[in-house]
């Protein structure tokens, strides 16, 4: 039941590739020089700038990947940069990836409104930045947009009938304690015998991947606490290990209580 977290995590691995395109960039920017259609201004001084001030972001991400909203600043910075500066290609996968990105890691959910209209309008500006290079690239890089979404559209609904038959197995399983609703729904953990560490804990490992240590520190509770806690709520709920919890609890939305859900859906 150890919580023994992998340095090579998934956000590192992301990082350490950004981090060599980035300084590659960066390396090639100080040598070739950019082109002079560009709507960025000086393009010979601001493009290395961009380029070896986001390789540096990468490793800072790299070092510390909690910093999530980092990521997407490279991506932006990124995706704006390469488009205006004649890369459209490139671009529109940074814009693809920054909204892919911020799906899976559920940063969507709250405020979808707000960050799918400022998310959409960086993308049109960096688009019509492309026109200096002609009407062909521009529609080019439009159609370009048109297949990457379509294309991680259809990995996503390939990658939901693939996992869809962990629903009803999960379901079955004899020693389960808790009534699930059916999946997709919100699930509310102030309904079931949890403490109210306990829901928190739960909470914050499932929605913001936080660790048993980074629980500790968080609610100033030792880790041996928050393991006895952890063990606590397996029990209740009727799983045996942190893994088979992640597990159960993927296919819902998760929230602490009802007033919390109702006060993120205004926002």
């Amino acid at each position: 039941m150890s919580d023994k977290k992998r340095f090579f995590t998934e956000e590192r691995i992301l990082s350490l590739g950004g981090f060599i395109i980035l300084t590659a960039a960066a390396i090639i920017s100080f040598i070739v020089d950019a082109e002079t259609k560009t709507l960025l201004p000086y393009p010979k001084i601001l493009v290395p700038i961009i380029n070896t001030s986001s390789a540096i972001a990468a490793l800072v991400y790299f070092i510390f990947p909690q910093l999530r909203l980092l990521a997407y600043i490279i991506l932006i910075v990124q995706g704006l940069s390469t488009m205006i500066t004649g890369y459209e290609t490139l671009g529109v996968f940074l814009f693809t990836a920054l909204g892919i990105f911020s799906f899976c890691n559920g940063d969507l959910r709250i405020k979808f409104r707000l960050k799918i209209t400022v998310y959409l309008t960086l993308w049109f500006i960096s688009l019509f930045g492309i026109l200096p290079f002609g009407i062909a690239r521009f529609i080019l890089a439009m159609a370009e947009s048109i297949l990457f979404i379509t294309f991680y559209f259809c990995i996503y609904k390939k990658l939901a009938k693939l996992l869809a038959p962990i629903s009803p197995v999960l379901n079955s399983i004899p020693y389960i304690k808790i009534n699930l609703p059916e999946p997709g729904k919100t699930v509310y953990l102030c309904d079931y015998d949890l403490n109210e560490r306990q829901q928190k804990f739960i909470y914050d490992n499932l929605k913001l991947k936080s660790n048993y240590h980074d629980l500790s520190e968080k609610y100033f509770v030792s880790t041996s606490t928050v393991k006895k806690e952890m063990v606590d709520a397996f029990n209740k709920i009727g799983v045996t290990n942190l893994e088979e919890l992640r597990l159960l609890f993927m296919q819902y939305d998760i929230q602490l209580d009802r007033t919390r859900s109702r006060t993120e859906d205004k926002a």
